[in-house]
């Protein structure tokens, strides 16, 4: 993990690191379990569960014991699944093609296409489990599940303008995508 500055974020990204990987225990032994493990363990800043917490007011340094019990963890975790899951599918052949991600190979470097997709599907999914099963009352876990589905269509309609500019409502010329189609694919990713 890179090393930050700020003591409180080094805190609630160990207490975070510490956290994720239980969250596969829901995944059965074998390749998909490998191929989320592989992206999901692999490192990264992890700003956006860190910013979670941190706007939570989760306490950097609770026991783990209590990690089990705090619903600021499974918001950071689904979210991190989400970004996870964004990820993966950039990277497909069909989209950036990257090679590497977070100085590791891509899913679809390391494995094959398919299991990359399959991978992709179930971190989305994943998000939503966690989301669903935070220890909280039904109606933040609906809040929770609702804000990482409408991120997912945003995202998904940002990549869908990214990779296909004429898809852009904001107009392309035949020289390219105009400003508001540029701004219109950013607002989505």
């Amino acid at each position: 993990m890179t090393a930050f500055p700020d003591p409180t974020y080094a805190a609630l990204a160990a207490r975070f690191e510490r956290f994720l990987p239980a969250t596969l225990d829901r995944i059965p032994p074998g390749l998909l379990r490998e191929a989320l493990a592989h992206v999901l363990l692999g490192g990264g800043k992890r700003f956006r569960p860190v910013l979670c917490l941190a706007a939570a007011g989760a306490d950097p340094g609770a026991p783990p014991e209590e990690d089990g019990r705090d619903p600021a963890l499974f918001a950071a975790a689904a979210l991190e699944w989400m970004h996870t899951y964004s990820l993966v599918h950039d990277d497909l052949p069909a989209l950036d093609d990257d090679d590497w991600r977070r100085g590791r190979p891509t899913l679809h470097r390391k494995y094959d296409e398919a299991t990359a997709i399959l991978a992709g599907d179930a971190l989305h999914a994943g998000a939503l489990v966690l989301a669903a099963g935070a220890p909280c009352g039904s109606e933040p876990r609906a809040a929770l599940c609702r804000l990482l589905a409408g991120a997912s269509l945003a995202m998904v309609h940002g990549q869908v303008l990214d990779t296909i500019p004429h898809a852009m409502t904001g107009g392309a010329s035949p020289s390219g995508p105009t400003v508001e189609g540029i701004l219109e694919m950013i607002d989505g990713k």
